[in-house]
């Protein structure tokens, strides 16, 4: 069966305004979407779909550029990851919805001018959303959002309270020193999944 685009949303609409989702095919051929807030300064949800099958979710800490047609190099470990649990696809929400190719950004000059990190309550629905369907599917919940979450203890906190509320149990690729699930951009594809700790 051919996954294409138009099939793999299988989301409702968010119930706030302000939002737009894309289509497109990535460039390793895997159908992909992906959920933006207007005017592009917010990514809520990146999918990547091959088969049918399971889903794996991973919550990282915030988006990148890539988008419906466009991998980076994190979206890319996240797959091969997905892929190798047997799932035929991947979500990848995070404990921010600002797109910023450095996590300073979040606490840098966009947020002196008034915009918020999280990117408001959608942010939140989204993450329920993916670790609902990954629960699902009979996927899993991988967390990653690495020693930068340091600086976010009460945000990571939030966004494991999101995980814990839909009754699953979250995996990590490892923790830092500090203990926080380490991010997946530069782990072997070896690197076995532990049980989060409560």
């Amino acid at each position: 069966m051919t996954i294409t685009a138009e099939a793999i949303h299988g989301w409702p609409d968010p119930p706030w305004p302000g939002w737009r989702d894309q289509h497109g095919t990535a460039p390793d051929g895997a159908a992909g979407w992906a959920l933006f807030g207007w005017p592009g300064a917010y990514r809520y949800a990146l999918r990547r779909t091959w088969r049918t099958g399971p889903v794996l979710a991973m919550a990282l800490l915030n988006p990148s550029t890539a988008g419906a047609a466009r991998n980076d190099q994190t979206v890319r470990q996240g797959c091969a990851f997905a892929a190798r649990e047997g799932c035929g696809g991947l979500l990848v929400v995070n404990l921010f919805g600002m797109i910023a190719t450095h996590p300073g950004a979040l606490v840098g000059i966009r947020v002196a001018q008034g915009m918020d990190p999280v990117g408001g309550p959608i942010n939140d629905w989204a993450i329920t959303q993916a670790v609902r369907e990954a629960r699902d599917s009979g996927g899993k919940v991988v967390l990653g959002w690495g020693t930068n979450a340091d600086r976010f203890p009460q945000r990571a906190g939030e966004v494991l309270g999101l995980v814990y509320r839909e009754g699953v149990t979250p995996w990590a690729l490892g923790f830092t020193a500090s203990g926080q699930p380490r991010h997946p951009a530069r782990l072997a594809h070896d690197t076995p999944l532990l049980a989060m700790p409560f």
